[in-house]
């Protein structure tokens, strides 16, 4: 839960509230452009998944190596 607030806190006015149990995250702002940078930091910080609102885009860059981390 820390780590997905620590990644929304960088996107001014947004804020996420995380489901463990559920495993979800709902995300809020005042706006969808501030919405979509919430659910991109989320993505970049290393969360993926799926949304019927925002566009996700999962990409790693990974090339059938392990990870490390």
């Amino acid at each position: 839960m820390k780590a997905i607030n620590t990644a929304v806190s960088t996107v001014p006015g947004a804020r996420a509230v995380a489901d463990m149990d559920d495993e979800t995250v709902m995300i809020t702002g005042p706006d969808a452009a501030t919405v979509q940078k919430a659910a991109d930091a989320l993505v970049a910080a290393g969360y993926f998944g799926t949304s019927s609102d925002v566009k996700l885009d999962a990409g790693t860059g990974a090339k059938d190596q392990k990870v490390q981390t």
